[in-house]
């Protein structure tokens, strides 16, 4: 088994680059769009009026859990997305690409390989932030270094694993 995982590594190196540069983009949309999420969900919750009352967000940050899954969720799908179109047109290049319903079809089994590494982020997030008071930023980055191993296995196996282009 260890001689096996060190041949692929070897094997496909240049695609693990690639796929960790392209996960560190996602994580940095993840991380963007995470705290433009909640700050919009803060708007719509108290309003434009609301906006420099640091000491009424303080608040809001430490007691709106929901507002942070919320939040953790959308942010997820929104890296899934450039996640997948990054590793379609850069990672996995050399594979033949799909147009149509064949690429929706790809990107539908694109978010079903990264459904265990969301469920993991999910339920871990929500673990971390209401028993254990991790920080936010801290929580995403354990949540992203757990699932991206899971996730990789899966691109390359389930998802771009057609034939090469000509």
């Amino acid at each position: 088994m260890l001689t096996y995982s060190i041949r692929y590594i070897n094997r496909n190196k240049r695609n693990l680059a690639k796929f960790v540069i392209v996960g560190g983009l996602s994580f940095i949309v993840n991380f963007i769009s995470y705290y433009l999420y909640f700050v919009f969900l803060y708007i719509i919750h108290f309003g434009f009026n609301n906006i420099g009352n640091f000491q009424e967000f303080k608040d809001f940050v430490n007691s709106q859990y929901i507002h942070k899954d919320i939040s953790n969720i959308l942010s997820i799908e929104i890296s899934v997305l450039v996640n997948f179109i990054l590793s379609r047109n850069w990672t996995w290049r050399h594979i033949e690409k799909h147009y149509g319903r064949l690429l929706w079809w790809q990107c539908l089994k694109f978010h079903l390989a990264i459904v265990p590494g969301m469920i993991v982020r999910a339920i871990l997030f929500s673990i971390l932030n209401h028993i254990y008071r991790i920080h936010d930023v801290l929580n995403i980055i354990i949540g992203v270094l757990i699932a991206m191993v899971l996730n990789y296995i899966l691109y390359d196996k389930l998802v771009f694993n057609h034939k090469l282009k000509e």
